[in-house]
Protein backbone atom coordinates (compact mmCIF):
# COMPACT_ATOMS: atom_id res chain seq x y z
CA UNK A 1 0.00 0.00 0.00
CA UNK A 2 1.55 3.79 -1.35
CA UNK A 3 0.64 6.49 1.13
CA UNK A 4 0.76 9.90 0.75
CA UNK A 5 3.91 10.50 2.04
CA UNK A 6 5.60 7.91 0.27
CA UNK A 7 4.71 9.53 -2.49
CA UNK A 8 5.71 13.12 -1.81
CA UNK A 9 8.91 11.67 -0.79
CA UNK A 10 9.28 10.12 -3.86
CA UNK A 11 8.53 13.43 -5.79
CA UNK A 12 10.53 15.36 -3.30
CA UNK A 13 13.91 13.40 -4.31
CA UNK A 14 13.20 13.83 -7.84
CA UNK A 15 12.51 17.32 -7.82
CA UNK A 16 15.69 17.75 -5.17
CA UNK A 17 19.08 19.55 -6.19
CA UNK A 18 21.10 16.57 -6.06
CA UNK A 19 22.79 16.25 -9.38
CA UNK A 20 22.11 12.64 -10.81
CA UNK A 21 21.58 13.62 -14.14
CA UNK A 22 25.34 12.12 -15.24
CA UNK A 23 25.25 9.32 -12.74
CA UNK A 24 24.31 6.10 -12.32
CA UNK A 25 21.48 5.42 -8.87
CA UNK A 26 21.16 2.53 -7.35
CA UNK A 27 17.70 2.22 -5.22
CA UNK A 28 18.56 0.07 -2.10
CA UNK A 29 14.40 -0.53 -1.94
CA UNK A 30 11.07 1.52 -2.81
CA UNK A 31 7.85 1.37 -1.03
CA UNK A 32 6.82 -1.21 -0.67
CA UNK A 33 9.41 -3.03 -2.35
CA UNK A 34 8.31 -2.46 -6.17
CA UNK A 35 10.63 -0.11 -7.20
CA UNK A 36 8.26 2.73 -8.13
CA UNK A 37 10.51 5.25 -7.09
CA UNK A 38 13.75 3.44 -8.68
CA UNK A 39 12.05 3.52 -12.10
CA UNK A 40 10.86 6.91 -11.88
CA UNK A 41 14.30 8.00 -11.18
CA UNK A 42 15.40 6.05 -14.51
CA UNK A 43 14.07 8.77 -16.57
CA UNK A 44 15.95 11.16 -15.90
CA UNK A 45 19.49 9.30 -15.59
CA UNK A 46 21.62 6.67 -17.84
CA UNK A 47 20.56 4.05 -15.85
CA UNK A 48 18.99 2.57 -12.60
CA UNK A 49 19.05 -0.14 -10.67
CA UNK A 50 16.40 -1.45 -7.48
CA UNK A 51 17.81 -3.93 -5.11
CA UNK A 52 15.51 -6.42 -3.01
CA UNK A 53 15.26 -9.76 -1.39
CA UNK A 54 12.62 -11.02 -3.66
CA UNK A 55 11.67 -10.30 -7.02
CA UNK A 56 8.20 -11.66 -6.84
CA UNK A 57 6.87 -8.08 -8.35
CA UNK A 58 9.46 -7.26 -10.59
CA UNK A 59 9.06 -10.35 -12.46
CA UNK A 60 5.64 -9.17 -13.75
CA UNK A 61 6.44 -5.48 -14.24
CA UNK A 62 7.00 -3.67 -17.40
CA UNK A 63 10.78 -1.74 -17.36
CA UNK A 64 12.23 1.18 -18.59
CA UNK A 65 15.11 -0.11 -21.40
CA UNK A 66 18.01 1.40 -18.38
CA UNK A 67 16.55 -0.30 -15.34
CA UNK A 68 17.98 -3.15 -13.62
CA UNK A 69 16.62 -5.45 -11.17
CA UNK A 70 19.36 -7.10 -8.40
CA UNK A 71 18.25 -9.79 -6.04
CA UNK A 72 19.95 -9.06 -2.78
CA UNK A 73 20.44 -11.89 0.07
CA UNK A 74 19.62 -8.56 2.19
CA UNK A 75 22.83 -7.22 2.86
CA UNK A 76 25.22 -7.77 0.22
CA UNK A 77 24.23 -5.78 -3.01
CA UNK A 78 25.07 -7.24 -6.29
CA UNK A 79 27.13 -4.42 -8.44
CA UNK A 80 30.68 -3.62 -8.68
CA UNK A 81 32.40 -1.32 -7.07
CA UNK A 82 32.17 2.52 -7.25
CA UNK A 83 29.26 1.67 -10.21
CA UNK A 84 26.52 4.58 -8.62
CA UNK A 85 26.64 7.90 -7.97
CA UNK A 86 23.44 8.28 -5.73
CA UNK A 87 21.80 5.30 -3.95
CA UNK A 88 18.49 5.64 -2.10
CA UNK A 89 16.51 3.70 0.70
CA UNK A 90 12.72 4.71 1.89
CA UNK A 91 12.00 2.75 5.04
CA UNK A 92 14.37 0.49 4.99
CA UNK A 93 16.92 0.44 7.58
CA UNK A 94 14.69 0.03 10.38
CA UNK A 95 14.14 -3.74 9.56
CA UNK A 96 17.78 -4.38 9.53
CA UNK A 97 18.88 -5.79 12.65
CA UNK A 98 21.47 -3.24 14.24
CA UNK A 99 24.14 -6.05 13.63
CA UNK A 100 23.28 -6.09 10.09
CA UNK A 101 23.02 -1.89 9.54
CA UNK A 102 27.08 -1.58 9.20
CA UNK A 103 27.18 -4.47 6.69
CA UNK A 104 24.88 -2.43 5.12
CA UNK A 105 26.67 0.77 4.75
CA UNK A 106 29.40 -0.48 3.77
CA UNK A 107 27.99 -2.17 1.01
CA UNK A 108 26.25 0.91 -0.27
CA UNK A 109 29.48 3.01 0.36
CA UNK A 110 31.39 0.45 -1.92
CA UNK A 111 29.13 -0.01 -4.88
CA UNK A 112 29.03 3.98 -4.35
CA UNK A 113 31.88 6.38 -6.67
CA UNK A 114 33.96 8.87 -5.17
CA UNK A 115 31.88 11.87 -3.74
CA UNK A 116 28.69 9.90 -4.17
CA UNK A 117 25.37 10.06 -2.07
CA UNK A 118 23.15 7.70 -0.16
CA UNK A 119 19.47 9.67 0.58
CA UNK A 120 18.56 7.24 3.50
CA UNK A 121 14.55 7.83 4.46
CA UNK A 122 13.53 6.25 7.88
CA UNK A 123 11.42 7.10 11.00
CA UNK A 124 12.80 9.04 13.62
CA UNK A 125 12.58 7.11 17.13
CA UNK A 126 11.37 10.23 19.16
CA UNK A 127 7.87 9.94 17.37
CA UNK A 128 7.89 6.12 17.50
CA UNK A 129 7.54 3.78 17.50
CA UNK A 130 5.86 3.79 14.14
CA UNK A 131 5.26 0.03 13.75
CA UNK A 132 2.73 -2.13 15.03
CA UNK A 133 4.42 -1.96 18.60
CA UNK A 134 3.15 1.56 19.12
CA UNK A 135 -0.17 0.22 21.19
CA UNK A 136 1.50 -1.93 23.43
CA UNK A 137 5.79 -0.53 23.81
CA UNK A 138 7.77 2.75 23.76
CA UNK A 139 10.43 1.16 21.26
CA UNK A 140 10.11 -0.73 18.43
CA UNK A 141 9.89 -4.06 18.83
CA UNK A 142 7.66 -5.43 15.51
CA UNK A 143 8.87 -5.51 12.05
CA UNK A 144 10.87 -2.58 12.92
CA UNK A 145 13.80 -3.70 14.48
CA UNK A 146 15.08 -0.65 15.79
CA UNK A 147 14.24 3.42 14.81
CA UNK A 148 16.92 5.70 15.03
CA UNK A 149 17.89 9.63 15.86
CA UNK A 150 19.89 12.03 13.46
CA UNK A 151 22.42 11.75 16.03
CA UNK A 152 22.46 7.68 16.11
CA UNK A 153 22.43 7.77 12.56
CA UNK A 154 25.53 10.32 12.06
CA UNK A 155 27.17 8.16 14.08
CA UNK A 156 26.63 4.85 12.52
CA UNK A 157 27.47 6.44 8.81
CA UNK A 158 30.75 8.18 9.97
CA UNK A 159 31.60 4.66 11.19
CA UNK A 160 31.15 3.22 7.52
CA UNK A 161 33.74 5.82 6.34
CA UNK A 162 31.07 8.27 4.79
CA UNK A 163 32.66 11.85 4.25
CA UNK A 164 29.98 13.76 5.35
CA UNK A 165 26.25 13.33 6.79
CA UNK A 166 23.35 16.13 6.75
CA UNK A 167 19.80 16.38 7.09
CA UNK A 168 17.12 17.69 5.03
CA UNK A 169 13.30 18.56 6.09
CA UNK A 170 10.38 18.37 3.54
CA UNK A 171 8.70 21.82 3.16
CA UNK A 172 6.29 22.53 0.77
CA UNK A 173 7.09 19.19 -1.37
CA UNK A 174 10.45 19.69 -1.38
CA UNK A 175 13.77 18.86 0.24
CA UNK A 176 15.84 21.38 2.39
CA UNK A 177 19.03 21.54 4.49
CA UNK A 178 18.96 21.58 8.08
CA UNK A 179 21.93 22.47 9.89
CA UNK A 180 23.21 18.91 11.78
CA UNK A 181 24.63 20.44 14.92
CA UNK A 182 21.14 22.83 15.46
CA UNK A 183 18.92 19.33 14.91
CA UNK A 184 21.37 17.02 17.35
CA UNK A 185 20.94 19.91 19.83
CA UNK A 186 17.34 19.55 19.56
CA UNK A 187 17.44 16.17 19.99
CA UNK A 188 19.63 16.38 22.79
CA UNK A 189 16.91 18.60 24.41
CA UNK A 190 14.16 16.42 23.37
CA UNK A 191 16.06 13.24 24.92
CA UNK A 192 15.72 14.68 28.85
CA UNK A 193 11.64 15.45 27.87
CA UNK A 194 9.55 12.71 29.80
CA UNK A 195 8.69 10.09 26.99
CA UNK A 196 5.04 10.65 26.68
CA UNK A 197 5.28 14.33 26.49
CA UNK A 198 8.28 13.99 23.91
CA UNK A 199 6.22 11.70 21.85
CA UNK A 200 3.55 13.82 21.46
CA UNK A 201 5.23 16.72 21.08
CA UNK A 202 7.04 15.25 18.23
CA UNK A 203 3.79 13.86 16.67
CA UNK A 204 2.23 17.51 16.85
CA UNK A 205 1.59 19.91 13.93
CA UNK A 206 4.70 22.22 14.66
CA UNK A 207 7.65 19.01 15.03
CA UNK A 208 6.15 16.49 12.93
CA UNK A 209 7.34 17.59 9.82
CA UNK A 210 11.11 17.13 11.67
CA UNK A 211 10.09 14.59 13.50
CA UNK A 212 7.69 12.08 12.02
CA UNK A 213 11.09 10.89 9.82
CA UNK A 214 14.82 11.46 9.16
CA UNK A 215 16.00 12.17 5.40
CA UNK A 216 19.81 11.84 5.62
CA UNK A 217 22.13 12.92 2.65
CA UNK A 218 25.60 11.19 3.42
CA UNK A 219 28.38 11.32 1.24
CA UNK A 220 31.20 9.25 0.80
CA UNK A 221 35.10 10.60 0.33
CA UNK A 222 36.46 12.21 -2.75
CA UNK A 223 39.42 11.08 -4.49
CA UNK A 224 41.08 14.18 -3.28
CA UNK A 225 40.43 13.40 -0.09
CA UNK A 226 41.86 9.47 0.44
CA UNK A 227 44.39 10.52 -2.06
CA UNK A 228 45.86 7.95 -4.23
CA UNK A 229 44.73 4.79 -1.62
CA UNK A 230 41.25 4.04 -3.42
CA UNK A 231 38.11 5.62 -2.22
CA UNK A 232 37.13 1.43 -1.24
CA UNK A 233 39.94 0.66 0.47
CA UNK A 234 39.98 4.00 2.53
CA UNK A 235 36.28 3.43 3.68
CA UNK A 236 37.35 -0.18 4.49
CA UNK A 237 40.28 0.81 6.40
CA UNK A 238 37.94 3.12 8.43
CA UNK A 239 35.66 0.68 9.64
CA UNK A 240 37.86 -2.27 9.94
CA UNK A 241 35.95 -4.10 6.83
CA UNK A 242 38.29 -6.81 5.47
CA UNK A 243 35.78 -8.45 2.99
CA UNK A 244 32.21 -8.36 1.80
Amino acid sequence: RHTSSDRDWSSDVCSSDLDVGDVNPVGVTDPPGDRQLSRGVAGRVRCASGVDVSDVISATDARPPNFAFLLSNGTAIPAPDGCAGVAFSNMLVEHLHPDDFGSHLLEVARVLAPGGVYVCRTPHRFSGPQDISQFFDRVATGLHLREYTFAELTTRFRAAGFASVRIEVPLKRRLFRCPGRLFRLLEAALGHVPHSLRTRLCRSVVFRPLFRTITVVARTPTRREVGDCGVVAALRRASGYSGR
